[in-house]
Formats: structure tokens, C-alpha cells, sequence
């Protein structure tokens, strides 16, 4: 007598649901068509394949519902799927096993130094084998906190130079990003503009970027009416591309505030709006299948370097954004995502740059280490 072994795979668990007797097991398949279900089981009558197909919906029912029962009488009692803590012991020895495979970093070199003046952003992608840089940066030295320039460098990595393939006139540049939606690159500006309400806002800029060097250009897609644009990120939710916008101050709301548009049908429509004072953060991330958005402020709504920043979670069935965490922050001037780990014991770490302690004492940096817990319901 052999037996059917029935697992399920969950965030890297694999864990045991049933086991079913069989008379004769050769092999096991599993396919979509249902006619190539169980073709190395010995079964060929349509009769015999039809009662195993039976058989194993039973089977599967009947330890769903005993799994329900088991619950409601002993809810704390059942060995459910949850995410377990690294002991720093565990941690210890998982460095120590990844070091081995590690290369040691002993120096840096230069490779390329660009002739831009008073840098304020800089983004990087790669298309094919071409390493491409978008700078924002100042036309000239006469002032030099005014940026008025986009340009795209494409790197090549054999001969370790750049050449300038994209400028785009850009007054008062703030911030750029990008974004691939249905094979197309599009790029982002937010500008001050030049005084001209024309040229203050949000641009959307189509990137021919599959021509040759010498034909890329901008073309021109769309102009969001934002007063003061100082932030512009792209995050992706689910098959949804979304665009978000620090916005100082809100027109309607006369306060910062992340503004988040939807890109549909080759035009951006406006979102959610999420008030934040003194916003000055804005960081997308993703955690296994879902999407946060992290909103920092630099100071509360009395100017206080403590202030209550706060952590979104995309909802995908109710395709909305929603508060999932609040931390405070000291006069935060920036924040970033990085992880340890893998698999199902993969940590998320949000580090953000203080320039204040929790005493209330200014500091060139204090950097505050947050660990972002995210329950194994949210995870399913």
C-alpha cells in the first residue's frame, strides 16, 4: 500500500495536508488540462481517473473543514504558518555563511567624471546592455541653486565613457524619475518652473529610447498643474502604475501632501491624496507580494522636529492605499529600505537620517534603525 502525500507550499514552507492511500503509485504529475492530471499513476480508464479526481476533493474538503473545526475549539493551540524570528545566534551564522561566497570591497575607483554643474538628482536604468544617467543639474555657475536642465548620459561599459544623448530645457528642476509601462520609458520632471505657469509643474515625457543615440528625444505627454513639486516617485500595485507627487503646499488642502496619480491610458488621473506636514520622504517599497508607500516629515504641524511619520499598504481587492503604520521621526531629512535575508525569513529594515535625538538635542545625523513588522495575515 503506498500513500498520496497532499502538501501545500506557502512563503517558502512546504507543509503537509494530507495523505491518501493508493493502491499502485508509479509517479505523479500535475498539470492545468485535466485530461494529463495523475498520467503516472497507472490509472488510464476515464472511470478510474474520474474517482480519483473525486477521491482527492474529498479528501482536500474534508481536511479544510476538520482544519476549521480545529481552530474555533483551539485557536492557539494549532501549528499554523508564521513568520518566525532570526535568533541573532541564527544571524550570526548566516553572515558567516554568506561571507564565504563574498567578494571584499578593498577600494573604489573612479570610473567617469561628468561635466555637470550643481548636481540636485541623478537616476540610472539599463535598456539592453546600455547603462543610461539622468542627471538634473545647473545650466551654468551664475546660480547655483537653480537647476534648469535634464540630461541623459548613455555609459559605455567597454570603454568606460559617456556620451550626452537627451537635453531637455527644465527651469527650477526639482526632482526626476522614470518608469516602463507596456514596453514604453517615460520620464518624469517636477519643476518650479521659471515664473511662467506653464512651466510649473509635473511633465511627462515620452523616451524614444529604442532609437539610435543620436534620435533620442523627449516628447511631450502631459503637464500636472502642481504649484511646487519637490518629490516625484513611481511605484507599481498590483498591474497599476502609480505616480506620487510631494506637493508644497496643497491648493486645497494649504498644507504638503503626497499627491498620488494613476497612469491610464497613456494619461496620469489623479489618485488619492494623503496630507503629511513638512513632508520631505517619500519612499515606495515592497515587502514579499505587497506595497507600502513611506511618507517622512521633517517636523510637525507646530514645527517641532518630532513628528509622526507614517508607512501605507496597497489594499489590492479594494485598490486603495491605506495607514498600515505610524513612527515617529526627529527632524528626519531622509529615509531608505533595505532588507536581510531571504525566503520566508526575509527582515525589512526602514533607516531614516534624524537631525535630532529623542531628547530633543540637535545632531549632525543620528540615524534611527526601524524594523517594519508585517503580520502573516496581511502576508496571505
Amino acid at each position: 500500500m503506498a500513500t498520496l502525500v497532499v502538501a501545500m507550499v506557502m512563503l517558502g514552507i512546504v507543509k503537509q495536508v494530507d495523505c491518501i492511500p493508493v493502491d499502485q503509485l508509479l509517479s505523479i504529475q500535475t498539470k492545468y488540462e485535466h485530461d494529463t492530471f495523475l498520467p503516472g499513476i497507472g490509472i488510464s480508464d476515464s472511470t478510474q481517473r474520474e474517482n480519483m479526481l473525486q477521491s482527492l476533493l474529498q479528501y482536500a474538503d474534508k481536511a479544510s473543514r476538520n482544519k476549521i473545526e480545529q481552530i474555533k475549539l483551539q485557536p492557539d493551540s494549532v501549528n499554523r504558518l508564521s513568520r518566525r524570528k532570526r535568533s541573532a545566534e541564527e544571524t550570526e551564522n548566516t553572515i558567516d555563511d554568506a561571507s564565504r561566497d563574498m567578494l571584499q570591497l578593498v577600494s573604489i575607483t573612479e570610473v567617469l567624471s561628468l561635466p555637470v554643474d550643481y548636481p540636485n538628482d541623478v537616476e540610472s536604468l539599463y535598456y539592453g546592455d546600455d547603462l543610461y544617467i539622468i542627471i538634473t543639474h545647473a545650466s551654468s555657475t551664475s546660480n547655483p541653486f537653480y537647476c534648469d536642465e535634464v540630461h541623459v548620459y548613455r555609459f559605455d561599459n567597454q570603454t568606460w565613457e559617456a556620451e550626452l544623448v537627451v537635453v531637455q530645457s527644465a527651469p527650477d528642476v526639482q526632482d526626476v524619475d522614470f518608469f516602463v509601462y507596456d514596453g514604453l520609458y517615460y520620464v518624469l520632471v517636477a519643476q518650479f518652473g521659471d515664473g511662467s505657469s506653464s512651466s510649473t509643474g509635473l511633465f511627462v515625457y515620452l523616451w524614444n529610447i529604442d532609437q539610435h543615440p543620436d534620435s533620442q528625444m523627449f516628447f511631450w505627454m502631459q503637464r500636472l498643474k502642481i504649484s511646487e513639486p519637490t518629490i516625484v516617485e513611481t511605484i507599481v500595485g498590483g498591474d497599476t502604475q502609480f505616480i506620487v507627487v510631494a506637493e508644497r503646499p496643497h491648493s486645497a488642502l494649504n498644507v504638503e501632501a503626497a499627491v498620488m496619480y494613476e497612469w491610464e491610458g497613456g494619461h496620469m488621473d489623479k489618485f488619492a491624496v494623503f496630507p503629511q506636514a513638512n513632508l520631505v520622504s517619500i519612499v515606495p517599497f515592497c515587502i514579499f507580494s505587497r506595497v507600502f508607500l513611506g511618507l517622512a516629515s521633517s517636523a510637525s504641524d507646530s514645527g517641532e522636529p518630532t513628528a509622526e511619520s507614517q508607512i501605507l499598504l496597497y489594499n489590492l481587492h479594494l485598490h486603495q492605499f491605506e495607514s498600515f503604520q505610524t513612527f515617529t521621526t526627529y527632524g528626519a531629512l531622509e529615509m531608505d529600505v533595505f532588507t536581510f535575508g531571504s525566503g520566508f525569513e526575509l527582515e525589512s529594515f526602514l533607516l531614516v537620517a534624524n537631525t535630532y535625538d529623542e531628547k530633543g538635542t540637535q545632531k549632525l545625523f543620528q540615524f534611527q534603525n526601524i524594523t517594519i513588522h508585517v503580520p502573516s495575515a496581511t502576508l496571505s
